[in-house]
């Protein structure tokens, strides 16, 4: 009974942290919306065109370098892994290696935990890396000309 209190008490303040980090975009949008249409009013049409054109370069530029980020962490991550695999298969192989050839193969209790754990740690990497490389933690700040607005983050 107290995981569950514990449990919806932690989803409450989930859902409270991100009702309160709405309500504070829609009220940056809102302070967008309305400099857009003022600085609309004395705008043509080709200076409109290129101010969007500016604005989804800078978007595009923004998605290559969230992009690179990602493959980079992507890169790491997969090298650990690699080379945490590459430890345990060792080991492994050292144990068949032994001169008996027995169907069976002892290990000690101590060697065994010790490759739980390994494998344990290479889980532990790799659901990290699934983690950081989702779309929803990709995410970078912005800023809008003329006000000096703050925006963070923006999502791919």
């Amino acid at each position: 009974m107290a995981y569950l209190n514990s449990t919806s008490e932690a989803t409450t303040k989930k859902l409270q942290r991100e009702n309160l980090k709405l309500k504070q975009e829609l009220k940056d949008l809102r302070a967008q919306y309305q400099q857009l249409l003022e600085e609309g009013k004395e705008e043509t049409f080709e200076e409109r065109r290129v101010s969007l054109l500016k604005a989804q370069v800078m978007q595009l530029e923004r998605q290559v370098v969230l992009l690179a980020e990602g493959l980079s962490s992507q890169a790491a991550r997969s090298l650990e892994v690699e080379n945490a695999l590459g430890f345990l298969t060792d080991r492994l192989r050292a144990l068949l290696s032994v001169e008996s050839y027995s169907p069976e193969v002892s290990i000690t209790r101590p060697e065994l935990t010790q490759l739980i754990e390994t494998c344990g740690e290479i889980r532990q990497k790799l659901h990290r890396n699934n983690k950081v490389t989702s779309v929803e933690n990709l995410s970078m700040p912005w800023l809008l000309s003329g006000r000096n607005f703050t925006k963070e983050p923006i999502t791919l």
